[in-house]
């Protein structure tokens, strides 16, 4: 089973997106901010990371690039309300997906779907 990390400072925002993608047999990490995401991410096996763009601390344009930096085979989605202007720039900077908030849940499933291998689904 893909594992999934969620990184996002909405509480839920998160909840909804661990509950559906639970729902699919996934495992899932969730982390509050960037600083925790990232060390989740270097502590575990993670197949795909869901990235808010605007946090605290440390925000998801810096986190996508360190993760393309040093993990270009990790599947990356970033999700935004506030910058949905800049999910086309996000693309450029290295993310394989986009969604705007507030997030579908159908979308998310399409999404994480086209992301992993049929192997690890």
């Amino acid at each position: 089973m893909p594992h999934i990390l969620i990184i996002d400072d909405d509480i839920t925002t998160r909840r909804f997106l661990q509950s559906v993608l639970e729902g699919e047999q996934h495992t899932v990490f969730t982390a509050d901010n960037g600083i925790s995401g990232t060390r989740i991410y270097r502590q575990e096996i993670i197949d795909l990371v869901i990235l808010d763009l605007l946090m605290p601390e440390r925000d998801g344009i810096d986190i996508l690039r360190d993760l393309r930096a040093n993990n270009p085979q990790t599947k990356i989605i970033v999700i935004s309300g506030a910058a949905r202007e800049l999910l086309d720039v996000i693309k450029e900077i290295g993310a394989d997906s986009t969604i705007s908030k507030p997030i579908k849940a159908k979308e998310l499933i399409e999404q994480v779907n086209q992301l992993l291998p049929a192997s690890q689904a």
